[in-house]
């Protein structure tokens, strides 16, 4: 049978009809724009606006749920990635895959050889010398003691919401990270925007240099963005950025770090959800979740997971979250936001 002949006279074969397929489908592909500028300010947001209709439902007039497509990205079921989409290699930038190679399995095996020398040395020294075996269990117990103590410390620290004690603490690192005229401004808009204080953190924001590493930050600026837009009240933008940041490629990394990620990328996505008066069913644990995976965004997602239980008309459950949270002061949106769930709390119990 003759082959269909093309507009040349050359008969078509089956890799031109493929060719064809392909180049249409990247060519209907449907381009997004630049991120939201980071520099942009908008007015803040109100969680409630005293009407009587936002309260408890959405605040527009049909609940926005997204398409059937993202609606597992939305919910934070699938599998997510940290805050590297892009890795720096002989001073250019490309982007980190699914399919990268990583020697996982051979230092993981010379670890556990490792591991098990050492023990076996160790039971040998033990049997042999005792009274060396106890000072050597001793000083790897003192050890592990002072590391779980430092690690108590950075906890209780990031739960106080003590915005300057934490970039004081981290001041001392930024200094020795490459790229530090970028990642250092970037780390302190994390500290700031983490805790409310959004004028500041566009500000850190606005004075890191752009360059490469800029570029390779892209996932820690849509998370930024994401955040700084919620508490701002440019929820549409907070929602956009959340959804970029779900579809963003995969790094190879290790299950648990993949699992603790993908909690705090669905609760980005959450937690603008919430301040829409939007949320999904799951979006309250998902809160939860991530207010204890992260003690970073502890009270944001806090705060977020108490809006859904107003929502929901749990003002116990609500004022069990936001009880033992710090004196915000004035420069932190979440002083107005303890205010306003706070009244709004007091207001249906009396309504009651």
């Amino acid at each position: 049978m003759a082959e269909p002949a093309t507009a040349q006279g050359r008969p078509r074969t089956r890799a031109t009809s493929r060719a064809r397929t392909r180049s249409t489908r990247c060519t209907n592909k449907k381009s997004k724009g630049p991120p939201h500028s980071l520099s942009a300010t908008v007015a803040s947001v109100r969680i409630w606006r005293g009407s009587r209709r936002a309260v408890g439902g959405p605040t527009r007039a049909a609940a926005r749920r997204p398409p059937n497509h993202v609606e597992g990205i939305a919910q934070g079921r699938r599998a997510v990635t940290g805050f590297v989409a892009v890795t720096l290699s002989n001073g250019k930038v490309h982007p980190v895959t699914p399919s990268e190679p990583v020697p996982r399995r051979f230092v993981r095996s010379v670890f556990f050889v490792g591991s098990a020398g050492i023990a076996a040395a160790f039971l040998l020294l033990a049997w042999r010398y005792p009274f060396a075996g106890v000072f050597m269990l001793l000083a790897i117990v003192s050890f592990l003691a002072g590391r779980w103590r430092s690690r108590r410390r950075a906890e209780r620290l990031l739960y106080s919401g003590d915005v300057r004690g934490i970039l004081a603490r981290w001041v001392r690192r930024s200094a020795s990270l490459p790229n530090a005229s970028t990642m250092a401004p970037l780390m302190t808009a994390t500290a700031f925007a983490a805790y409310g204080w959004t004028e500041r953190a566009r500000q850190a924001l606005r004075e890191a240099e752009r360059g490469p590493a800029w570029e390779a930050a892209l996932e820690h600026r849509l998370f930024l963005d994401a955040l700084l837009s919620t508490f701002e009240g440019d929820l549409d933008t907070a929602v956009e950025h959340a959804e970029r940041l779900q579809r963003l490629p995969i790094p190879t990394v290790s299950p648990s770090l993949v699992e603790r990620i993908r909690v705090l990328r669905g609760a980005v996505l959450a937690l603008a959800r919430a301040f829409a008066h939007q949320s999904l069913e799951g979006d309250r644990k998902l809160l939860l979740d991530a207010s204890v995976a992260s003690p970073l965004v502890h009270w944001a997602m806090r705060y977020a997971a108490a809006i859904v239980a107003m929502d929901s008309g749990e003002t116990t459950e609500a004022a069990e979250l936001i009880e033992r949270a710090p004196d915000w002061p004035t420069e932190s949106c979440f002083a107005r936001f303890h205010r306003e769930i706070g009244d709004e709390i007091a207001r249906r119990r009396v309504a009651q």
